[in-house]
């Protein structure tokens, strides 16, 4: 009994001093929890009167803060929009969207390919110029018949009636749509700078294959006609022109000088048509 009058007696007074320890560390548990500075004794007790200039950094850090965000996502949104039209062309390339075709790029696939002659499929040619281009622009030929995993050559003619040069740059699809995605261009002029000089005429080659894939597509079991169509469009002098696909998909009429003119008499192009011919 004697033991524990004793035992309440000291502990009285150890827990009035533990009681008031809690309630202040309750009190001030918001400053020194959330925050990695050393706080005084006297930013701890007086907290009310603090000098304030304290509140004016925080105020000022705040603002350097947003500001920095601000800026981080205005440098996101540049680099996204200069990153868009090379990606939109990687994911139209890669699947077929928009009727853009695939550039073949592994020469072995190509040798190792099976023809599959119990297919045929009719390729139908289309070209087209902007009202303000002034060339005149056809293909070769209208049509030509060739099996999946066969290549194929077409070749597109160009004119400039005008009295002056122009540097001409074409696009092109591919329809149906469905069907791009196994259309296989080996070489193209597309996306590549043509010039013309008053008067001149050049042969454009495409250099082509379908891929044996093209039989195995349900969506394409009676799909057995499609047409490539190129259009043409005058490039300013200004234009930032895009890289091609394929850096060895370059025109077959063009100098070594990098100049882009084509010096080359009909006599040639015949010659160079029929070495292609021969090869195809």
């Amino acid at each position: 009994m004697l033991f524990v009058m004793l035992a309440t007696k000291v502990a009285a007074p150890v827990t009035t001093v533990c009681r008031c320890l809690g309630t202040i560390l309750n009190r001030h548990r918001g400053p020194i929890l959330l925050t990695n500075r050393t706080v005084s004794f006297y930013t701890l007790f007086n907290r009310r009167r603090s000098p304030p200039s304290l509140h004016l950094m925080t105020d000022r850090q705040r603002r350097i803060d947003e500001a920095c965000r601000g800026l981080g996502w205005v440098f996101i949104m540049v680099g996204v929009t200069f990153a868009a039209l090379p990606l939109y062309r990687m994911f139209c390339e890669s699947t077929g969207f928009g009727g853009t075709t695939n550039v073949a790029k592994a020469l072995e696939h190509i040798e190792q390919m099976n023809t599959v002659p119990e297919r045929l499929i009719r390729v139908r040619f289309n070209a087209d110029v902007n009202s303000s281009m002034q060339w005149k622009f056809k293909p070769v030929q209208n049509e030509i018949y060739v099996n999946p995993g066969e290549t194929a050559l077409a070749f597109f003619t160009a004119e400039n009636p005008s009295d002056r040069p122009i540097v001409g740059i074409s696009t092109y699809n591919l329809t149906p749509f469905q069907a791009a995605y196994y259309f296989n261009k080996i070489q193209c002029f597309c996306f590549d700078e043509q010039i013309l000089r008053p008067g001149e005429t050049v042969d454009l080659p495409v250099f082509f294959y379908i891929d044996p894939e093209y039989v195995n597509d349900p969506q394409l079991e009676y799909i057995d006609d499609m047409m490539l169509s190129y259009t043409f469009f005058e490039s300013k002098s200004n234009l930032v022109l895009p890289s091609p696909f394929d850096p060895t998909n370059r025109p077959l009429l063009k100098n070594n000088n990098g100049t882009g003119e084509s010096s080359k008499n009909g006599n040639e192009l015949s010659q160079e048509k029929r070495q292609l011919l021969e090869k195809a």
